[in-house]
């Protein structure tokens, strides 16, 4: 399933993508993984609900970034255990 369209999204790109991401997830309400490969951009949703995705402008290509994006778009945010690790997480906002 497709995320929905009135969920608010986000894609950061800088060098390595990690030196974007630790500032974002210091901001309320953001959840930012590095998604340097398909696996960790699916899971990143699928597991943390992460609605902010960061790339690295130098070591990745634009096809790599694209299957990242896909794989996230692809995924839908699970429940239990995992929406259980989220509302903990946002209680740190």
């Amino acid at each position: 399933m497709a995320a929905s369209n009135t969920e608010a999204l986000g894609l950061l790109f800088c060098g390595s993508g990690v030196g974007i991401a630790i500032p974002a997830n210091k901001m309320p309400g953001i959840r930012c993984v590095v998604a340097w490969c398909e696996h960790v951009a699916e899971y990143g949703r699928r597991h943390n609900h992460a609605n902010v995705l960061a790339f690295s402008g130098d070591l990745q290509t634009l096809t790599s970034v694209k299957r990242c994006l896909d794989a996230y778009l692809a995924a839908s945010p699970e429940g239990d255990r995992h929406a259980a690790r989220v509302r903990m997480v946002n209680a740190l906002d």
